[in-house]
């Protein structure tokens, strides 16, 4: 999925300019808003995804199922952000009004630091919920330092 900190211009650029076009009032001020909350919860994304590398690097063995759906959860979460902004790219004056409502009611990322507090036993009781592609830890991060260094130095937003 990408790092999702890397700045993408051009979706920005598209959501500002679907904002735009609806020429309602107050559309700055939601696009201020949604770019806000958006920016936050990719800053919170990348904390969260950095320290489940480093866990895993630190701490290999019985914490593995726990990793596994900590990254599930992250991997959901990314996508449902990645989808909530493409929907913005044509956005209509009625979604541009309820934008800000919208990205502040986007699922948290709580569930994603302590999946075991949300109920999440193992990958088939949180895939239940909504479906999702299956994420394997090994494949998202890199066991090694340099790995999870990488993925965290990059500057930016997913979206």
């Amino acid at each position: 999925m990408g790092d999702p900190r890397r700045i993408s211009a051009a979706s920005r650029q598209r959501v500002a300019r679907a904002f735009a076009a609806t020429s309602k009032p107050l559309v700055t001020a939601a696009f201020a808003e949604v770019a806000c909350v958006l920016d936050g919860r990719a800053r919170l994304w990348a904390d969260l995804r950095s320290d489940l590398c480093e866990t895993a690097r630190d701490r290999p063995g019985p914490t593995d199922q726990l990793a596994g759906l900590r990254a599930l959860c992250l991997d959901r979460r990314l996508s449902e952000l990645r989808g909530f902004v493409a929907a913005l790219t044509t956005a209509s004056a009625d979604v541009v009004q309820r934008a800000p409502e919208a990205a502040n009611g986007l699922a948290g990322l709580d569930a994603c630091a302590d999946p075991c507090a949300s109920g999440w036993t193992s990958e088939a009781t949180m895939r239940s919920s909504a479906p999702s592609p299956i994420c394997s830890r090994t494949a998202r991060c890199s066991a090694t330092s340099a790995g999870c260094a990488k993925s965290t130095t990059r500057a930016g937003t997913p979206w």
